[in-house]
């Protein structure tokens, strides 16, 4: 992932996204660890997950901020226009997302969850 953003992203900011990535998923297993949750293997599965979706969110958002400084704006203000255009878009992914993953028990949602989708063929029968 590393040698795939430095291609891609000019030098000052190529790794950014991984960095807010590695950054976010910290905060997401300190908040997991804070509010009694375990460290379980199923909670590590989800670590790629969780720093893919991250890079995803940031290179979007980084994206944005890239197009609105190149168009002419300041970087404060690029910043302000990048997080205001980007981000209600970023946070409505990052919650329907987060609003299955509680209900997450190996492969696919053996329970459904707020957001019912398709059945998965590898959930358990229910008893």
């Amino acid at each position: 992932m590393a040698v795939t953003l430095a291609l891609v992203f000019g030098p000052p900011v190529r790794l950014l996204p991984l960095v807010l990535a590695l950054g976010a998923t910290a905060i997401a297993f300190g908040i997991l660890s804070i509010a009694g949750g375990s460290l379980t293997m199923a909670a590590i599965a989800v670590l790629p997950v969780l720093i893919g979706l991250a890079v995803d969110y940031a290179i979007q958002l980084q994206a944005r901020f890239v197009e609105r400084v190149e168009s002419g704006s300041r970087p404060v203000r690029a910043a302000v226009e990048a997080a205001s255009g980007g981000g209600p878009v970023i946070a409505t992914a990052a919650l329907a997302t987060a609003m299955q993953w509680p209900h997450q028990s190996g492969p696919c949602a053996r329970k459904p969850g707020p957001v019912e989708c398709a059945p998965c063929p590898f959930s358990a029968p229910e008893d």
